[in-house]
């Protein structure tokens, strides 16, 4: 009986010893390489395409294969420039998966407000870029009237985190400070105002919608970016050679003076 006794001692000795495991969510990309600002790409519901048809069929590519290279282009920019390990990548189901858990967390707020980056590129290679335009007009057959406070006022998606709590996790996964989350994607042809109809040159403009959180899943800043252009073909690499580098430099540019300063 003694030594029954001691046994059972001993093994009670041990489970109450034994340190459970941290029972952690698995996140992905633990690659010691990592940045402080964290790229999240817009869902692909979050996205509007106007005169889409045309790029598609010049390209012989579905609307849904558009949305896949406008939304890879543009990831690809952004981590680019800010030097950010990439939490998108379409051959790891692993990382696939823990965006569709992202993008369940979120939830937006619909808000009216001027484009707080907006950058002009023009077909004889002049450019003018500046932050805060006070004077860009918003397309009339873009976004409702009825809804904006004026014309220079642009429908802006601002992302939230349904529990802060989740941003933190996600941050301290990658060793970031903080979370870019981009929550929509806007591309207007602006055919009614074609400049010349034979060339089928016209104004494209992309909008690109953008909240930037810190490490606790609170606001740090937030807008749209708005890059016009001329357009002289819809040929899909040209369109993306041309303007999403410049348009993903804008973003970083501004990200992280304000993720510095916050």
């Amino acid at each position: 009986m003694r030594s029954i006794s001691l046994i059972i001692c001993l093994l009670a000795g041990s489970v109450l010893t034994a340190q459970p495991e941290a029972l952690e969510p698995v996140l992905i990309n633990r690659d010691p390489a990592r940045t402080k600002i964290l790229v999240v790409p817009f869902d692909r519901n979050q996205y509007f395409c106007q005169g889409d048809e045309f790029i598609c069929e010049q390209n012989n590519i579905s609307p849904f294969d558009l949305n896949e290279y406008i939304r890879t282009a543009l990831q690809s920019s952004l981590t680019t420039n800010l030097e950010s390990g990439n939490i998108y990548d379409k051959s790891d189901p692993e990382k696939m998966a823990e965006i569709s858990k992202i993008y369940g967390q979120m939830k937006y707020r619909e808000i009216y407000q001027p484009v707080s980056i907006f950058h002009q590129v023009y077909a004889d290679s002049k450019a003018k870029s500046f932050v805060g335009i006070k004077d860009l007009k918003a397309p009339k057959d873009f976004i409702s009237s009825k809804s904006r406070a004026s014309d220079k006022d642009h429908r802006y998606f601002q992302a939230r985190f349904a529990d802060s709590a989740q941003a933190g996790i996600l941050a301290h996964e990658y060793g970031a400070s903080h979370i870019l989350f981009i929550s929509h994607f806007e591309m207007e042809s602006r055919y009614k105002d074609c400049q010349d109809m034979k060339k089928s040159i016209s104004q494209r403009d992309l909008f690109v919608h953008y909240t930037l959180f810190d490490d606790k899943g609170a606001i740090a800043d937030g807008g749209v970016a708005c890059l016009t252009f001329e357009s002289q073909s819809s040929d899909l690499k040209t369109l993306i050679d041309d303007n999403f580098a410049i348009l993903g430099n804008l973003i970083a540019q501004e990200v992280k003076q304000r993720s510095a300063s916050y």
